[in-house]
C-alpha cells in the first residue's frame, strides 16, 4: 500500500505569555494528508448557506433562519419529553411541553414564510392543544418530532405539500383541526 502525501500546513509558535516573554517557548509543525484535504475541501463546498438555499430571501429577512433554530430547539425539547415517563415525573415531562408550545407560538408567528409552513405549525399547536390534558404516547411525539424535522428540512412548502405532514399528524392519533372548524362547515352545508 503506498503512503500517503503529506503536506505541511502551517508552522504554530506559542509564546511564553504568562512569563511575560515575547519569544517563542515551543514550535510545532502540522501537516495533512492530501487527500484529505480534498474530501474536507469538497464537503465544505456542499455546505450551502441559508442565503445559497433561499437565494430570492432579502438580506435583512430574517425569517427563514429565526425559524430553523426555533424548530431546532422545539425538537430538542421534544426529544426530551420522549425519554420521561409522564406517569413519574409529569413536572418534568408537563415543562418540556410548555416551552414547546411556546416556541410552537414563536413559529406561528412567523407563518409568512409561506402557507405550508403556517399550516404545519398550525396543526402541530391544535395537536397538542387537543391533548393538554393527557400527556402524549411516545409515538406521538415522534411523530410531532418528524413532521418538525421535516419542516426544518423545507421550511418552505407549498400548502398542498404540507398536507402530507398533516396526515401523519393524524395517522398518531393527533386531532389536528381547531374545535371551531366544525362550525365553519356546518353554515356550508346550509
Amino acid at each position: 500500500m503506498q503512503q500517503p502525501k503529506l503536506i505541511p500546513i502551517d508552522s504554530y509558535r506559542r509564546t511564553a505569555v504568562s512569563s511575560g516573554t515575547a519569544g517563542p517557548s515551543s514550535s510545532y509543525s502540522f501537516s495533512i494528508d492530501v487527500e484529505e484535504q480534498n474530501v474536507a475541501q469538497r464537503l465544505g463546498s456542499n455546505i450551502l448557506s441559508p442565503a445559497e438555499l433561499y437565494p430570492n430571501l432579502e438580506a435583512e429577512d430574517g425569517r427563514v433562519i429565526q425559524a430553523l433554530y426555533l424548530l431546532k430547539q422545539c425538537c430538542e425539547f421534544l426529544g426530551c419529553a420522549i425519554q420521561i415517563d409522564p406517569r413519574s415525573d409529569f413536572i418534568s415531562y408537563d415543562e418540556r411541553m410548555m416551552r414547546v408550545r411556546q416556541l410552537l407560538r414563536r413559529l406561528y408567528a412567523l407563518r409568512e414564510i409561506g402557507d405550508g409552513f403556517g399550516a404545519t405549525i398550525n396543526a402541530v399547536i391544535w395537536g397538542l392543544r387537543r391533548k393538554e390534558s393527557e400527556a402524549l404516547t411516545t409515538r406521538q411525539l415522534s411523530t410531532v418530532v418528524e413532521v418538525l424535522s421535516q419542516l426544518r428540512k423545507r421550511p418552505i412548502l407549498h400548502f398542498d405539500s404540507a398536507m402530507a405532514l398533516l396526515d401523519q399528524l393524524e395517522d398518531a392519533e393527533l386531532d389536528v383541526d381547531p374545535p371551531f372548524i366544525e362550525l365553519l362547515t356546518e353554515f356550508d352545508h346550509e
